[in-house]
């Protein structure tokens, strides 16, 4: 048995997890390799049920190409572990025809996240309210899970809920 709609359970099930990652990631800079392996744990379980076997199997093969690709970029220094090892747990939970379509999602999501967090960084009274947050004293570096967890909500949520977008 198969579900019509996937992502709305998808989206039900990641949300809790992405809310946790991308709060890790601004206090303490990590994704956890424990939320990640849970991450795609549910995957393996839900979509089990709610896809047909052969999707089911290629999302897997899609995850483990994205976990190859994450490891080398991690090992050039261009892209966190966490980071890398979420990406490979949350690739499953999209439709592999909508790719392109999360890819924009995602980027926008990226770049939003760059954005607020930078603004967030220069406001003194959220900064006396999170002083513990690692993400505001590294520099340069971003805590990507913040953009990573949001692009995966936000476009399992608009598939999820019918918005207008993408090809399906």
């Amino acid at each position: 048995m198969h579900v019509v709609m996937p992502e709305l359970a998808f989206f039900f099930l990641t949300l809790p997890f992405c809310l946790w990652i991308a709060w890790t990631d601004l206090r303490f800079m990590k994704i956890s390799n424990t939320v990640n392996m849970a991450v795609f744990g549910v995957f393996l379980i839900s979509g089990l049920v709610l896809l047909p076997l052969g999707d089911y199997g290629l999302r897997i093969g899609i995850a483990v190409i994205a976990l190859v690709i994450g490891i080398v970029l991690n090992a050039a220094r261009a892209m966190g572990g966490g980071d890398a090892k979420f990406i490979a747990a949350l690739i499953p939970f999209i439709e592999p025809s909508e790719l392109v379509a999360f890819m924009f999602t995602l980027s926008v999501c990226l770049l939003a996240a760059v954005i607020v967090h930078r603004v967030g960084r220069a406001l003194p009274p959220l900064r006396r309210a999170t002083p513990e947050w690692v993400s505001w004293e590294k520099g340069r570096n971003f805590p990507m899970g913040l953009g990573l967890a949001g692009g995966l909500s936000f476009y399992l949520a608009i598939k999820a809920f019918s918005l207008p977008f993408g090809t399906g």
